[in-house]
């Protein structure tokens, strides 16, 4: 005689929410933007870094329109960006990127990049990764400040946000 197991229901509903058995589910929250590696672009003092597209992206918002990703629940996320900057046609140049939470600057979060006079010219890769306490709608950029020269360009910046807590 044959036992028939009766499946269970899965307790997840696909959208983060107690399920029948009052359980949350454990979906992953993450969001990223890249930009172009082929090519330089200007940076601008105050202006964000530019984001080509939307790379994989779930539980927020990834805009390459705006340039900036959305988070839509609060929580402590982990916020990475990356590029690669270029002095061109410039004996002395000096640029800080840094991470900015709704229009503020989020100082902890600096990287810093430096050309010497006699300096042959060439392209230096950086990075920052920061933990941040973050609330819904809070809206994630990067921006430079250029504060010595004016011929300093970036390529291939890519900017990840995931939530770490669940």
């Amino acid at each position: 005689m044959r036992r028939m197991i009766k499946a269970r229901k899965p307790e997840c509903d696909g959208h983060g929410k107690k399920t029948k058995h009052g359980h949350h589910s454990k979906h992953s929250i993450y969001g990223s933007l890249n930009g172009t590696p082929v090519g330089l672009t200007l940076a601008q003092t105050g202006v964000n870094l530019d984001f080509v597209e939307a790379g994989p992206t779930a539980g927020m918002i990834a805009n390459p329109d705006r340039d900036t990703i959305t988070v839509k629940t609060p929580g402590v996320y982990e916020v990475t960006f990356s590029l690669t900057t270029e002095f061109v046609n410039t004996e002395v140049a000096g640029v800080n990127y840094s991470l900015f939470i709704n229009e503020v600057i989020v100082d902890a979060s600096e990287i810093a990049f430096f050309k010497d006079a006699g300096d042959e010219p060439f392209g230096s890769p950086g990075s920052k990764t920061i933990l941040l306490n973050l609330k819904a709608n809070d809206v994630i950029s990067v921006r430079p400040f250029i504060f010595v020269g004016e011929a300093v360009y970036y390529r291939n910046p890519t900017l990840v946000v995931t939530k770490v807590d669940k």
